[in-house]
């Protein structure tokens, strides 16, 4: 009960298939190509974890290290003079963040004007 298929033939011109196999041994360069492009992708992101490994240890290995220095030196008594400075230190952070972000509202402010003059024309 093996039923045969039909074979079917196709005459192709020597120069049709000649362009044929040349078009077939491009695709297979190509493949071949792309196969060691991917292989080196592989590569350098198999490094490229390995260093983030050993960069996640070494921070781990860091942040212990702190942790233990700080529990182990004494801790430094700041005077009353030298914490009230340091308030004022905040202070005058704080107030140029604002000075920076009023900046940034008149820069707008300008560029609006800008634009408005330059709609009229």
């Amino acid at each position: 009960m093996t039923t045969e298929k039909p074979v079917v033939h196709v005459k192709l011109d020597y120069l049709d298939a000649l362009e044929s196999k040349k078009g077939i041994l491009e695709i297979e360069k190509s493949l071949v190509e792309l196969g060691e492009i991917i292989g080196n992708f592989n590569s350098f992101r198999t490094r490229e974890l390995k260093t983030k490994v050993k960069l996640y240890k070494s921070s781990k290995d860091f942040s212990n290290i702190l942790k233990n220095l700080k529990r182990i030196l004494p801790e430094a008594k700041v005077p009353k003079i030298l914490k009230h400075h340091e308030k004022e230190r905040t202070v005058a952070r704080i107030k140029k963040v604002k000075q920076t972000s009023d900046i940034d509202f008149q820069l707008q402010e300008i560029q609006e004007k800008l634009r408005a003059l330059s709609g009229k024309k």
